[in-house]
């Protein structure tokens, strides 16, 4: 009777290294080098637990801590990274480096908050946990980071309600509206200057308040600009989409005492598809009415897109409204 021998899992990487003689750095480079970018993400974890439960010869190049290293440097080489930074260790999966956006954000010494009144002002993270604690309330402070990078400090108080300061990157993202499902605080969000005055809006996008155009009823105005690639975005969406086509025009809309009511991007075909898609997946799908146009009503605010031809030209526009 043949006894069957069971022999432990180790990675493909352990094995090819497995020899006669000192494994060196190149030789583990080399291995690595081979893999796709799946196989040595996996080898980087499995190598990390390993590491972990290492009691000896942590520093030597074939040791599963100096492979760990190597691994997730190589893999960083690649663009991929375990992250986000600021999350804890159980919430981390591989991602696009250029993604993680709490990297960048838990490095900053300045800070930025909205006021009441629609503008801008620099804050600190002490300012704000000093805020927090200004209400009655258990020592529970708690600080996360959102998607999108902005620094949360937060409180649950004893009437069992929470308070939350959030800071932002600067002052461009602090004075955008974040327009999401009402009741979906952490869900899929659209964010635009909504109610920024117009002077400050001019500062922030570079347009000149003397040349926009006023409207013959309302009282409001217009103001037109040209999409710039670097440029703070006039629509963004929470995973970092941007609608609006570089070297388009975009359109923002003022009234007296409501600041700006809605601004308006021209895209291309491709850009329009995939702000579509991506509103369908989050707020569902939005069949296109007879003049053109799709909406998602949210919360007192309308996003939407619309498709219609002029002059035998067709034109593709994205927009945000506040109702």
């Amino acid at each position: 009777m043949k006894l069957l021998v069971l022999l432990p899992l180790v990675s493909a990487a352990t094995l090819a290294l497995t020899g006669c003689g000192e494994t060196t750095v190149e030789d583990v480079r080399k291995a690595y080098g081979a893999m796709s970018d799946e196989k040595l993400q996996a080898e980087a974890l499995h190598q990390r637990v390993e590491c972990r439960a290492a009691t000896q010869d942590s520093d030597k190049p074939g040791s599963p801590c100096s492979r760990a290293n190597l691994a997730e440097e190589m893999a960083e080489s690649r663009g991929w990274c375990w992250g986000p930074y600021a999350a804890a260790n159980s919430d981390k999966s591989w991602l696009r480096c250029a993604d993680d956006v709490t990297k960048s954000a838990q490095a900053k010494a300045t800070w930025f908050a909205a006021t009441q009144s629609g503008s801008c002002r620099e804050s600190s993270l002490i300012e704000a946990i000093s805020k927090v604690l200004e209400h009655e309330g258990p020592w529970n402070v708690k600080t996360s980071f959102s998607k999108e990078g902005f620094f949360d400090v937060s409180s649950q108080l004893k009437d069992g309600t929470s308070y939350k300061v959030r800071l932002y990157p600067g002052c461009g993202s602090a004075q955008m509206v974040y327009i999401a499902k009402p009741g979906d605080e952490g869900g899929v969000s659209v964010a635009a200057p909504l109610g920024m005055s117009p002077r400050d809006a001019g500062d922030l996008y570079g347009f000149d308040v003397r040349n926009c155009s006023a409207y013959s009823f309302g009282g409001g105005i217009g103001c037109g600009m040209g999409y710039q690639a670097g440029m703070q975005p006039p629509i963004r969406l929470s995973d970092g989409f941007i609608p609006c086509s570089v070297d388009r025009p975009v359109q923002f809309d003022f009234q007296p005492r409501r600041g700006m009511v809605g601004v308006t991007c021209s895209v291309t075909a491709e850009d329009m598809s995939a702000f579509e898609q991506r509103m369908a997946g989050a707020f569902g799908e939005q069949q296109r009415a007879s003049d053109g146009s799709r909406r998602w009503q949210l919360g007192g605010y309308t996003v939407g897109s619309v498709e219609v031809v002029v002059l035998g030209k067709t034109l593709r526009r994205v927009s945000v409204y506040q109702d």
